[in-house]
């Protein structure tokens, strides 16, 4: 999957647009647009662990395709902390690794 279609799977499973998307990740809508259009091919970390933390879209699902596209009740929404951040920071790279070796 790349970015388009995972922008495109989660606005349609929230039904959200680029501009809510945007103010949920405090980045600009032009460039959620242009993730959305396949202009930018690897969004910044920041705006990954913001979709992650802020709309609870499942890492497992945005990384490796598994499971649903939001989680409900994510174990990993805890309290806006540096611990948070420290914790998806990990999670990204965990899940990136795994992605690398299956592909």
């Amino acid at each position: 999957m790349d970015w388009q279609e995972i922008l495109r799977n989660i606005r349609q499973a929230l039904g959200l647009k680029y501009v809510d998307i945007a103010k949920a990740t405090s980045t600009s809508i032009s460039y959620v647009s242009e993730i959305g259009k396949g202009k930018s091919k690897n969004p910044k970390s920041e705006f990954i662990k913001l979709l992650i933390q802020e709309l609870h879209i499942n890492p497992y699902w945005l990384f490796l395709g598994v499971g649903p596209v939001v989680e409900k009740d994510p174990p990993y929404n805890l309290p806006a902390d540096n611990s948070l951040s420290h914790r998806i920071d990990f999670l990204i790279e965990e899940l990136t690794e795994i992605k690398n070796q299956i592909s």
